[in-house]
């Protein structure tokens, strides 16, 4: 996945790409019209979009597993302190639970742990 450069949101800070597992066999992001998905985009509310394993471009099937708009993969709130989004990162925080070994894909850290990393900004505001 990657988070576009106008995200604006504490979950994703310092983040550019990330690894998540997906676990979701339904549901997708649509939007009822085009200035809607484009206000989303451009008021920095999508904070996750789903990304080619290689590459640029518009991912498809199987990188965007659902066919969201715009290859949506998580969305905030107004105020930006609610995230919603479709995949796990809670499922992805240790090296152990990595579904790619550790180092065997140039997009995956070495460590392994960039999904805690979503857990930590935010509360990283109230220590």
């Amino acid at each position: 996945m990657r988070v576009p450069q106008n995200a604006d949101t504490i979950f994703v800070k310092g983040i550019t790409d990330i690894w998540m597992p997906i676990g979701h066999g339904e549901g997708r992001m649509l939007t009822s019209d085009r200035s809607v998905r484009d206000s989303l985009m451009t008021d920095g509310r999508v904070p996750l979009q789903y990304a080619p394993h290689y590459g640029d471009g518009t991912p498809v099937y199987p990188e965007n597993p659902n066919g969201s708009e715009r290859a949506v993969a998580g969305l905030t709130d107004a105020t930006k302190r609610i995230l919603g989004l479709m995949p796990h990162p809670e499922r992805f925080f240790a090296g152990r639970h990595g579904f790619v070994r550790p180092g065997a894909h140039p997009k995956l850290p070495a460590d392994a742990t960039v999904g805690l990393k979503v857990f930590q900004n935010p509360a990283g505001c109230f220590s």
